[in-house]
């Protein structure tokens, strides 16, 4: 009667395990809800694992039983590890994305007073420039400018 009720058990929870992981024809499935079916299911492994070992190292002890219970214990212990492995995967990534922006702040700084410098030291120039007497036509425009005479 026991061991029964232990495989209808045991066949409920298999049959939710895989239910939660299938999804609509063509949808792929949340990172997030991916990432806690795969933690529960190793914690549950995992768990079921050592359950059995301690279940068979106990004298008189219910194999079948302990795996449960250490599965039952294991599958939400491997759900929030995996969780927090993610959202330690997310901060690094999100800490990296940072210090590359910093980075790039500074060379567009950088890049920004080299140009400013350049246009300061171009008007200056643009406003010592001379042009040549000898090529004065009828409509030169000695204003400051930069320009090839024709």
């Amino acid at each position: 009667m026991k061991n029964s009720r232990i495989r209808k058990i045991l066949v409920f929870l298999v049959i939710l395990a895989v239910s939660g992981c299938g999804n609509s024809i063509g949808q792929k499935p949340s990172p997030l809800i991916e990432d806690i079916t795969v933690g529960g299911l190793a914690g549950g492994a995992l768990g079921a694992g050592t359950g059995a070992l301690v279940g068979s190292l106990i004298k008189n002890g219910d194999v079948a039983a302990s795996a449960m219970l250490g599965a039952a214990i294991g599958a939400p212990i491997g759900m929030i590890v995996k969780t927090k492995y993610r959202d330690f995967k997310d901060d690094m990534k999100i800490a990296s994305n940072y210090a590359k922006i910093r980075e790039r702040q500074k060379l567009i700084e950088k890049t920004e007073l080299e140009i400013r410098e350049a246009r300061e030291k171009m008007h200056r120039e643009s406003m010592m420039f001379e042009p040549d007497p000898d090529l004065r036509g009828e409509y030169i425009y000695t204003g400051p400018t930069l320009g090839i005479p024709q």
